[in-house]
């Protein structure tokens, strides 16, 4: 029986040395190993240690000397799991370097580990076309030009103009049914292309005012772009920036009034 083994193994030994390419449930391999299976579970690798944090489980690639890859699986804690991709050249596997990390909740992080949402980027991003989806409809935010440029679907190129608004004139009445101003309304904000304030007129550049000198704009807006309330109140501040409504939209996307986009 000893015998019978012992040439059994060599056989098998020498058949399987000696062939360029391995077979595992394949009668023709194509590569020197190559794995079939009638299901899904082609190839288990398994970490036999207890899952808990940092436990990993990886699948290493290398180019000669260097390590040049892996996919790994690693504990957050004793329940949840991160599947991290890494790449760089090197001779050590501690230098492999996490590009992109996916949690159990489907948040994505490229260069960061514990992404907040379902795709963050730690970096600067490229893109062709840039489309929103929501409520079964699709905005266009950005889309690549005939000319290689990135123009703007929804709203227009950018033009510097200046955001102008009123100090004195009419005071607004307030309700339903008010009636047509002929004149300047105190708080009406105009666009105007000259490069000055004209007189009765300030600049949208945030600027704090005093309130006793302008009693009657303070009384519209108060403190909601900024300023104590007591002797001073600030100016909206549209330098490189875009006027919304606010309320909430059929796509669901609520401003605030005062309300600022980072």
């Amino acid at each position: 029986m000893k015998n019978f083994t012992l040439s059994f193994f060599s056989i098998l030994c020498i058949a399987v040395c000696s062939a360029q390419n391995v077979g595992i449930n394949q009668t023709s391999p194509l590569m020197p190993l190559h794995v079939s299976a009638n299901d899904s579970a082609v190839l288990l690798l398994q970490n036999k240690q207890a899952f808990n944090t940092n436990i990993s489980t990886s699948l290493y690639f290398s180019t000669g000397a260097n390590y040049t890859g892996a996919i790994r699986t690693i504990g957050q804690n004793t329940t949840d799991a991160r599947l991290g991709l890494f790449t760089f050249a090197t001779g050590l596997v501690s230098n492999l370097k996490e590009r992109l990390s996916i949690l159990d909740n489907g948040n994505v992080g490229i260069g960061l580990i514990n992404p907040s949402v379902k795709l963050e980027v730690a970096g600067t991003t490229k893109t062709t076309d840039l489309i929103i989806t929501g409520s079964g409809l699709q905005y266009d935010v950005a889309k690549k030009g005939a000319g290689g440029n990135i123009v703007f679907e929804k709203g227009h190129k950018g033009l510097g103009l200046n955001y102008i608004i009123s100090l004195y004139g009419i005071f607004p009445s307030s309700g339903s049914g008010s009636p047509s101003y002929t004149q300047q309304i105190v708080g009406e904000v105009r666009l105007f292309a000259g490069t000055y304030a004209p007189a009765g007129w300030a600049f949208c550049n945030g600027q704090l005012l005093s309130i006793a000198s302008n009693e009657a704009l303070f009384n519209l807006v108060g403190t909601t772009y900024g300023g104590d309330g007591i002797s001073t109140f600030a100016l909206p501040d549209l330098r490189g920036a875009v006027p919304v409504g606010p309320g909430t939209p059929s796509n669901g996307a609520s401003w605030t009034q005062g309300e600022i986009s980072n």
